[in-house]
């Protein structure tokens, strides 16, 4: 996620499962700017979305997440029209080519 991609929102943002887990090492259920996120050095923002730790480097954008299926929601506050009408939808979740169900 791009900086310049966050939402377009006058508040807050946050992305979260739809199920939490209660074996949560770093007692994180959700991820927002308000966690200090790292950046690449292109200045885009990776989020690991996965049951185990994505090691010590990575671990600022890690949200614990099941390891079964769930969904991925995103929370905005204070929407701008660009998010209200749907011109602005928010980047492809991708999987990584490591990862598996």
């Amino acid at each position: 996620m791009n900086p310049a991609g966050y939402p377009l929102i006058q508040a807050q943002f946050a992305v979260q499962t739809n199920r939490t887990t209660s074996d949560n090492p770093i007692n994180r259920y959700s991820v927002s700017p308000r966690d200090a996120l790292k950046a690449n050095p292109d200045g885009s923002v990776d989020l690991f979305i996965q049951a185990e730790s994505p090691g010590a480097h990575h671990e600022s954008n890690w949200l614990p997440a099941p390891s079964g299926p769930f969904v991925l929601m995103m929370r905005t506050y204070w929407p701008k029209d660009t998010l209200l009408n749907g011109s602005w939808s928010p980047p492809p979740v991708t999987r990584s080519t490591s990862a598996s169900l």
